[in-house]
């Protein structure tokens, strides 16, 4: 059997070398790290986040996670991040390097089986984090999102998160008990209104039925059903750092 000319064996292992180049940097850029107790600057190691492709309008916020970590890079948290979320589909291989992955919108979505069996392994076993949340608080994302923790993880039920549990305290982050309501939303001081799915002693899914990211963005609509800027930075906050706790 005749071998290949040399230049095409070259040729091949020189893009062998730039693949493997490329695979490298890829893992630097996206390993997360250890909670958020890293002064300084954020650098190529910080923890990035994840936002779910999905086939409704999964982007309506585009400045509201890179606003959101921004904020977490200031005091008091200080934390270690990648401003720029990741726009990634469930079945993306190495999305079990992100431990938080944001769920937004405002229109219903869904997700075919392979998506649903991706993100359950992650979930479960990898113990990464879901935050959905429903932009202005919209009834068809909300509806479409119960659809679709219903098909993901059948044998837990979403469930309302206890007002006594660590991620609304200060232990993780901030204290949530007086969290400001949008007018939208009734006006009012009180905790937020948070469901979620506890797989071995871990929010697995977080929910908010209230929009959350897009008060993320300073000069949001004051109009949306949800909370106001400040007290949405911190409840974004509580829930990241939740996610990145062993």
């Amino acid at each position: 059997m005749r071998r290949p000319p040399i230049q095409f064996r070259l040729r091949t292992l020189l893009l062998v070398v730039v693949l493997a180049a490329a695979a490298l940097e890829a893992y630097l850029l996206i390993r997360p790290s250890k909670p958020k107790y890293v002064a300084g600057p954020p650098n190529r190691g910080g923890l990035r986040v994840a936002i779910l492709i999905h086939d409704g309008d999964w982007n309506i916020a585009p400045l509201a996670v890179p606003k959101l970590m921004e904020a977490l890079s200031k005091p008091p948290l200080h934390f270690n991040v990648v401003i720029s979320p990741a726009a990634l589909s469930p079945r993306y291989p190495a999305l079990i390097l992100y431990p938080f992955i944001y769920l937004h919108g405002r229109t219903a979505f869904s997700f075919a089986k392979e998506d649903l069996d991706a993100l359950r392994q992650h979930l479960e076993p990898g113990g990464g984090t879901l935050f959905g949340d429903a932009a202005c608080g919209s009834p068809d994302f909300d509806a479409a999102f119960r659809r679709f923790v219903t098909k993901l993880l059948p044998n837990n039920p979403l469930v309302p998160i206890p007002r006594d549990d660590e991620l609304y305290s200060a232990r993780v982050g901030f204290d949530l008990g007086g969290s400001q309501y949008t007018k939208a939303a009734g006006g009012g001081r009180d905790f937020p209104q948070l469901e979620g799915v506890k797989i071995n002693g871990h929010w697995a899914v977080i929910y908010s039925k209230y929009g959350v990211g897009c008060a993320w963005e300073p000069d949001h609509d004051q109009g949306c059903k949800g909370y106001v800027h400040d007290d949405a930075v911190k409840i974004g906050a509580n829930i990241i750092i939740h996610s990145t706790l062993p």
